[in-house]
């Protein structure tokens, strides 16, 4: 299965996302691969960058509000493992393999 985001929480509740790709933008702008309906998340927001060994690393882009990752605060790229819970603004987003 590849790897994707599960909406939990927010606007988008119950919605899935495939992360694919080398780059995987997520935010409120329409260059984004993953566009959020939601006003606390910034136009790009975070990356996810899949990498050759299958896994995947999430890093913030300076956004305003901040990338949390299991409810704390990202300060850097960090590796995803499944069951690993995301929030971006007021969506929150479970990421599964």
């Amino acid at each position: 299965m590849a790897p994707q985001l599960q909406f939990v929480n927010g606007n988008q509740q119950g919605q899935a996302a495939q992360v694919a790709g080398d780059r995987f933008l997520v935010g409120r702008g329409s260059d984004c691969q993953l566009t959020l309906a939601d006003s606390e998340a910034s136009r790009r927001h975070a990356l996810l960058r899949p990498q050759a060994d299958g896994s995947v690393v999430l890093e913030d882009l300076g956004s305003t509000n901040g990338t949390y990752l299991n409810g704390e605060a990202l300060h850097g790229p960090q590796p995803l493992h499944a069951g690993d819970t995301i929030r971006i603004g007021d969506s929150e987003f479970t990421f599964e393999r």
